[in-house]
């Protein structure tokens, strides 16, 4: 509201600034207030200022629900009280970085939810990479400036993997007896998990053989050792490597196992 008051001597012009409940009015205001006569000269200028600030009981709570598996799903939900029934805005960060939403490498957010006393808004990883790990914050924000902060740390599991050797972890066999060696990939299907290559080893030195028979897409390796000497007696290992559309760049997913072979 503006009042222009009048007098035969000097004009005041008074600005009377009127502030809704709106987070975009807090800050700094600066009043300056000037007596002139009436050539314009100046004769005092009076300057003041007033910063409107939002409460300090501003509180950030996050929870979590779901699996932090790779593959699985898993949200978390940040909630902000409301200031006098002003509601300050969410921002989403993960390892100080602003998060944006992009569901090619499993983020997004849930619509901003919002009642009498608090607004909220999730954050959904799904499905979950290793790449996920890190530490999250949600910042109330009001304008640029951080009014409140909840910090939580997710660890994503990595897969469990297995690899099945038959037999294991040992064989005794007799001087001329013929063996096959069975290795087989056991994989979640949460997944979608391809097996890359799967690689045979004796005593850690790769092994090759016209006894390999692999399939790749089965996941499965034999190796028939055929009818046995002395000399193959040792450690057999069996090694598969493994991708999957939710294995970032720079993990790799390698698993074995092995099985003591004698012969007498």
């Amino acid at each position: 509201m503006n009042q222009r008051v009048m007098d035969r001597e000097q004009c005041t012009y008074k600005n009377d600034l009127i502030l809704e409940n709106s987070v975009n009015c807090l800050g700094t205001y600066r009043c300056e207030v000037k007596s002139l006569c009436h050539n314009n000269v100046t004769i005092d200028t009076t300057v003041g200022s007033v910063t409107v600030q939002a409460a300090s009981n501003v509180r950030v709570a996050v929870t979590t629900m779901g699996s932090q598996e790779v593959g699985e799903s898993f949200s978390l939900n940040c909630t902000v009280n409301k200031i006098n029934n002003v509601s300050l805005g969410i921002r989403w960060m993960k390892d100080n970085v602003t998060i944006v939403a992009d569901s090619s490498k499993g983020v997004t957010f849930g619509a901003i939810e919002e009642d009498a006393s608090s607004v909220s808004k999730a954050l959904t990883l799904g499905p979950i990479r290793l790449s996920h790990t890190g530490q999250y914050s949600c910042d109330a924000i009001n304008g640029s400036d951080v009014d409140g902060r909840a910090t939580i740390r997710v660890d994503i599991d990595a897969p469990y993997l297995s690899l099945s050797l038959d037999p294991s972890p040992d064989l005794s066999l007799t001087l001329g007896e013929e063996y096959t060696l069975m290795c087989a990939a056991l994989l979640p299907d949460t997944l979608s998990p391809t097996v890359a290559s799967i690689t045979w080893y004796k005593d850690t030195v790769p092994f090759t053989s016209n006894g390999i028979t692999t399939n790749l897409a089965g996941g499965t390796s034999n190796l028939n050792l055929g009818m046995v000497l002395s000399e193959e007696a040792g450690n057999y290992t069996c090694v598969a490597n493994v991708s999957s559309p939710y294995i970032d760049t720079g993990y790799n997913l390698i698993v074995s196992n092995t099985t003591l072979i004698t012969v007498s």
